[in-house]
């Protein structure tokens, strides 16, 4: 009998917070959201005005990435299953009651709970997918660039790195949902404005540089997992040799993917694998090329949280497809070489074929 109220106590308080819980924060957010868009805005005038940037880049409010999807669906699959499978077992089995029939209610409460979680995980995966592809919302239609974001919206752009036919027509129906307009050269998420700002643009020619893209978690959480991690290998120690070797070796992984140490151990950064960024355009190693003048570079979150701190994916469209790369955050020295070249302030797309 316990068991069951305690079960129909958590029910009762996921209903409470789908129903109120929810909408408040979206609310509130969606507030919030439209009070730093106006700021923005103004900011990003002012600095027009000085320069700072390209007259072809535009701060616009942009939705977060999805990272690793087919993971994500594969892990969400199992999960449902277990959940499923164990409620069908729950209401299969016959349950000796005697005479308390009160008995059997916990279980049935138990399936409901368990049903509500296999169907809120893919429902909060799906909407979250969905946004991360819809650009343009009702918040933002009487926004100046709405043109540009219903673009994107039309666009459908994938959030990981894409070639082929399929990722070419992202770049066609772009263009056509654009019309006539033209094309800016960079979509920055009004978030990021602060930070984008102290970035110095290459002014001159200058030799190509690698971009290595870094890993999706900022340097703190690296360092939180590590710390974790070390008092489990302390305890582990004395246990099983492969597990001590396992989570040493997770240790050693995230100690050489942080990027201030990766850039100080000679063979780490992998550069022969990294994509080229000159100004005005970025190259990868098999020679498809992006230039400013017929691509768009889009910088948003990597993850949910958009925050200035939180680690972001940058992808530039064009006709080659969709080139993504993810760093731990704003700050990190690549992006920032990816930023300033891409917006240099004199382009030479037409360098991006030439050998190097």
């Amino acid at each position: 009998m316990i068991l069951g109220v305690i079960l129909l106590v958590f029910l009762g308080l996921l209903v409470i917070f789908l129903m109120v819980v929810v909408p408040i924060s979206w609310f509130r957010k969606s507030r919030r959201d439209r009070e730093h868009l106006h700021e923005t805005a103004r900011l990003f005038a002012q600095h027009l005005e000085e320069g700072v940037f390209p007259v072809d880049v535009r701060i616009v409010p942009l939705p977060s990435s999805v990272r690793n999807v087919p993971l994500k669906i594969l892990g969400m699959l199992i999960l449902d299953f277990y959940l499923l499978s164990f409620s069908i077992a729950i209401i299969l089995e016959p349950w000796d009651t005697g005479n308390d029939s009160s008995l059997g209610v916990p279980r049935y409460v138990l399936v409901g709970v368990m049903i509500a979680i296999a169907a809120l995980v893919p429902t909060l995966f799906v909407r979250a997918l969905m946004r991360a592809r819809r650009f343009l919302t009702p918040l933002y239609s009487d926004h100046p660039e709405a043109p540009l974001l219903a673009a994107l919206t039309q666009a459908r752009v994938p959030t990981r790195p894409s070639r082929g036919r399929k990722a070419r027509e992202v770049w066609r129906r772009f263009t056509e949902a654009l019309g006539d307009a033209s094309s800016p050269r960079t979509a920055v998420d009004k978030v990021f404005l602060a930070s984008v700002t102290d970035v110095e643009l290459v002014s001159e020619l200058q030799e190509p540089v690698p971009i290595v893209s870094g890993p999706v978690r900022t340097t703190r959480d690296s360092v939180t997992a590590l710390v974790g991690l070390a008092i489990l290998l302390l305890i582990s120690l004395v246990g099983s040799f492969w597990f001590t070797a396992a989570v040493g070796a997770v240790m050693l992984y995230i100690l050489v993917t942080i990027p201030q140490i990766r850039n100080l151990v000679p063979g780490l950064r992998l550069e022969s694998r990294a994509l080229l960024a000159g100004p005005g355009f970025i190259r990868n190693r098999t020679g498809a090329a992006w230039t400013c003048d017929e691509a768009i570079m889009i910088v948003r979150a990597a993850t949910r949280r958009r925050h200035h701190l939180q680690p972001i994916q940058a992808q530039v469209i064009g006709p080659e497809g969709v080139a993504a790369i993810e760093f731990s955050s704003i700050h990190d020295s690549d992006f920032q070489a990816l930023w300033a070249n891409w917006n240099s302030t004199h382009p030479r797309p037409e360098l991006a074929r030439a050998p190097i």
